[in-house]
C-alpha cells in the first residue's frame, strides 16, 4: 500500500504545506510509540512483575500466567484485526483499543485484591497489543516508498526514548526519597496522583502501585495527536485483481526451499484463518523457511519471557535492590539502541546466516552469565549483553525473512511472522510459571531453574536455525536492501 499524500495536501497543493502536514503526521505517529512503550516498560518489564511478586505468594507465577493468557487472546484476534486494518479505517479501530488500554492501565493502580489486578492487567495488555496492529498498519499512511524506512526508524527511536522516559517519570511516584528531593509543586502533583503513601526512608521498598496511573496518562497524552488531530489520507478499498497464472518454478530451486508457490488471491470476504492455514500448508514445500520460522518462534518465545522476567530474576535470584533493578533495565534499554545499530552494520558485511548465529551466540552468553554471576554489580554486564542481543535479534530476524521470501509474498509472510511472534509469547511464560511452582516461593534456585529451561528452548532454536539454507537468494536480498538504502 503506497501512501497517497496528495490527499493530505491543501487545495492549492502547496509543496511547503504538504511537507508540514507530512511532518506533523509523522511526529504524531512517532509520539504514540513514545507513550505506548512506557506501558511496556512499567507494566510488562519493571514495576508490575515485581509488584505482584511482592504482594502475594507465587506472584511471579501468577503474573506470568496472566500475561500468557492475554497473549493467547491476542494471537487468536491478530488475524481478524489484520484483515480489519487492511479493509477498513485503521484509526477508527485504533481509538477504542487505545482508550480501553489507558482506562484498564489506570484501573490496575486501584486498590484491590491481586486476582482483580491481574484481570485488569490482562485486559490492558490485550488492548495494548491489539492497538499495535492498527498503529503499525498506519505506517503506509504516514509515509511513502521514499521515506518509510526513515519514518519507521523514528518510531523505533521514539520507542526507546519512551521506555526511558516512562522509567524516569514514575520515579517520584514510587520512591519517597526521590519525591522528597523534588520541588514542592512536583511533590504536590505526585501526592495527588498517588494511590498509596510512600516513605522517604532510603531503605524502604518502592511503592510500585503508584506507577500505573502516570503511565496511563503518559500513554494517553502521547496518543492524542495521532488519535484525534493527525491528518491521514482517505483510502478507497482496492479491487481484487483477477488471479494470475502461477509462474513456472524450477524443481531444484523449490527443493532447496528458495522458491514458494504463488499465493492464491483472496477476496475481501475470505476468512483470516483460511489465509493463515494456506500459509502454513505451503511451508512443507519450503523447508528452509519452515525451519527459519520454527527457530524464530522458539527464540522469540525465550526473549519475550526474559523481557518480562528480568526484573524478578535480578531481584530474587541475584539479590538486586530497587535502585539496582532500575539501573539494570535502564542500561539494557539504552544499549538495545546500540545493539540494533551494531547488528545493522554487521549485516552489511556478513551473511544473514552469520549475523543471526552471532546474535544467538550473544544470547547463549547472556544465559551463561545470568546463571553463573552472583555479584549484583557484575550482573550489570548481563543487562548490557541482553540489550545488545535484543536490538540485534530484531534486525537479523526481519532480514532473514526478507532473504527467504519472494517479494510478491512479503506482506503475507510478514503478517504470519507477526502472528507467530504473538503466539510465541504464550509458551514461555507458561514454562516459566510451571518451573517455578516446583520450588519454594521466590527461591533463587527456582528462578535459575526457570532460566535453565528457557536456555534449553534456546538450544533447540539454534538447532532449528542450523537447518536453514539461504543459498544464493540471500545475496540477492541483501543487494536489494543495500540499494534501497542508497
Amino acid at each position: 500500500m503506497g501512501a497517497g499524500f496528495p490527499a493530505l495536501a491543501p487545495a492549492r497543493g502547496d509543496v511547503q504545506d504538504l511537507v508540514k502536514v507530512r511532518g506533523g503526521t509523522v511526529l504524531a505517529w512517532s509520539l504514540y510509540e513514545l507513550g505506548a512503550t512506557s506501558f511496556a516498560m512499567n507494566l510488562l518489564s519493571l514495576h508490575l512483575p515485581l509488584d505482584i511478586a511482592g504482594r502475594v505468594p507465587r506472584g511471579s507465577e501468577k503474573f506470568s500466567l496472566a500475561f500468557g493468557l492475554s497473549m493467547a487472546v491476542v494471537a487468536v484476534a491478530a488475524p481478524f484485526l489484520g484483515h480489519l486494518a487492511d479493509r477498513a479505517g485503521k484509526r477508527r479501530f485504533l481509538v477504542p483499543f487505545v482508550l480501553a488500554g489507558v482506562a484498564f492501565t489506570a484501573l490496575v493502580a486501584a486498590p484491590g485484591p491481586v486476582p482483580r489486578v491481574l484481570v485488569l492487567f490482562a485486559l490492558a495488555n490485550i488492548a495494548f497489543q491489539c492497538a499495535y496492529v492498527f498503529y503499525s498498519a498506519l505506517l503506509p499512511d504516514v509515509s511513502d516508498e521514499t521515506n518509510s524506512g526513515r519514518v519507521s526508524g523514528f518510531g523505533v527511536a521514539a520507542g526507546y526514548l519512551g521506555s526511558l522516559l516512562g522509567m524516569f517519570l514514575v520515579l517520584p511516584f514510587v520512591s519517597g526519597k526521590i519525591r522528597a528531593g523534588m520541588p514542592s509543586f512536583v511533590s504536590s502533583i505526585c501526592d495527588a496522583l498517588s494511590v498509596a503513601a510512600v516513605s522517604s526512608n532510603v531503605n524502604d521498598a518502592w511503592v510500585r502501585q503508584n506507577a500505573y496511573l502516570p503511565t496511563a496518562m503518559l500513554w494517553l497524552a502521547a496518543a492524542v495527536p495521532l488519535l484525534f488531530f493527525a491528518r491521514l489520507p482517505k483510502r478507497t478499498p482496492k479491487k481484487t485483481p483477477p488471479p494470475a497464472a502461477p509462474p513456472p518454478q524450477d524443481g531444484a530451486a523449490r527443493a532447496a526451499g528458495s522458491l514458494l508457490p504463488s499465493k492464491k488471491s483472496f477476496s475481501s470476504s475470505s476468512s483470516p484463518f483460511r489465509d493463515v492455514l494456506h500459509t502454513i500448508r505451503s511451508l512443507p514445500q519450503t523447508p528452509s523457511l519452515l525451519w527459519f520460522l520454527v527457530s524464530n518462534f522458539l527464540y522469540i518465545d525465550v526473549i519475550h519471557t526474559i523481557q518480562i522476567q528480568m526484573s524478578t530474576y535480578s531481584r530474587y535470584a541475584v539479590g538486586l535492590n530497587d535502585v539496582q533493578v532500575q539501573i539494570l533495565l535502564l542500561v539494557a534499554t539504552a544499549v538495545a539502541i546500540l545493539g540494533g545499530l551494531l547488528y545493522g552494520l554487521l549485516c552489511q558485511r556478513v551473511t544473514i546466516r552469520t549475523a543471526t548465529l552471532v546474535a544467538l551466540g550473544n544470547w547463549v552468553l547472556v544465559f551463561a552469565l545470568a546463571l553463573l554471576v552472583r555479584d549484583p554489580k557484575a550482573f550489570t554486564l548481563v543487562g548490557v549483553l541482553a540489550g545488545i542481543g535484543l536490538g540485534g535479534i530484531k534486525v537479523t530476524g526481519r532480514l532473514g525473512l526478507i532473504a527467504l521470501v519472494p517479494a510478491e509474498r512479503m506482506t503475507e509472510f510478514f503478517g504470519f511472522f507477526t502472528l507467530a511472534g504473538e503466539a510465541a509469547s504464550v509458551l514461555g511464560p507458561f514454562l516459566w510459571a510451571a518451573t517455578l511452582t516446583l520450588f519454594p516461593d521466590k527461591s533463587p534456585a527456582g528462578y535459575r531453574a526457570g532460566l535453565a529451561v528457557l536456555f534449553v528452548v534456546l538450544v533447540f532454536a539454534i538447532g532449528a536455525f542450523l537447518k536453514v539454507r539461504f543459498a544464493a537468494k540471500e545475496a540477492g536480498a541483501l543487494s536489494r536492501i543495500r540499494r534501497s538504502r542508497r
